[in-house]
């Protein structure tokens, strides 16, 4: 369970060489993270969820990012995948409510990102995600570069903005673009949850435990 940081997993970044694959074999499942980037232990404006840079081989499943983001924490993703990558299947997250609600996002990497930074893309799979962006003009998907190598498959995808949810070699496209473009099966439509005001708080509350950070 995350909780306040900036950032709360990165794998493979900040000394990219260029070179290939780094980090073999990753796994990162069912994990919770909620209010990323409102701490701002180092003053910057990051709000990131999963950042998987030059893996081979990984699962990035069954994760829950939600609740983040303000016009202070405005570089906002859910999972990004970058770089020299093959053989991951992200597949069974849910990003909820996630980014500024004011229009403020000055994002990179979107919802579930697969920015390529000059990197090269084999066997990744995006399947069975739940993104919802109410109250937000987040993207929910954001690819730079190549599409090659990058499978989108049954997620289900909800933003506030009208029509361009995506983006696609740094163009902002609608949905019917972007399945033109990149033959992604999701649907676009509205997931009902059970409860989508909880936050860590008000869960601490209901199971009778006093309602702190702490």
């Amino acid at each position: 369970f995350f909780m306040g940081a900036e950032i709360t997993l990165s794998m493979g970044g900040n000394s990219d060489q260029n070179t290939g694959a780094r980090w073999r074999n990753m796994r990162v499942t069912w994990n919770c993270a909620t209010e990323i980037g409102e701490a701002r232990p180092t003053l910057r404006r990051l709000g990131w969820g999963i950042d998987a840079q030059d893996w081979e081989g990984g699962l990035i499943a069954g994760n829950l990012f939600f609740k983040y983001g303000n016009t202070e924490v405005n570089q906002v993703t859910g999972i990004s995948v970058m770089g020299h990558c093959s053989d991951i299947d992200v597949a069974g997250n849910t990003v909820y409510k996630i980014g500024a609600p004011d229009g403020s996002n000055a994002n990179s990497y979107q919802a579930l990102g697969t920015a390529a930074h000059g990197g090269e893309m084999t066997n990744i799979l995006f399947s069975h995600n739940i993104i919802q962006l109410p109250d937000t003009d987040l993207q929910v998907v954001g690819r730079h570069e190549s599409l090659s190598g990058v499978t989108f498959d049954k997620n289900k995808y909800y933003s506030m903005i009208d029509s361009e949810w995506f983006e696609y070699d740094n163009v902002k496209i609608n949905m019917a673009s972007w399945v033109s473009n990149t033959g992604d099966t999701s649907t676009a439509e509205t997931v009902a949850f059970f409860d989508p005001s909880r936050t860590a708080l008000t869960y601490l509350d209901s199971i009778g435990e006093t309602p702190t950070r702490e």
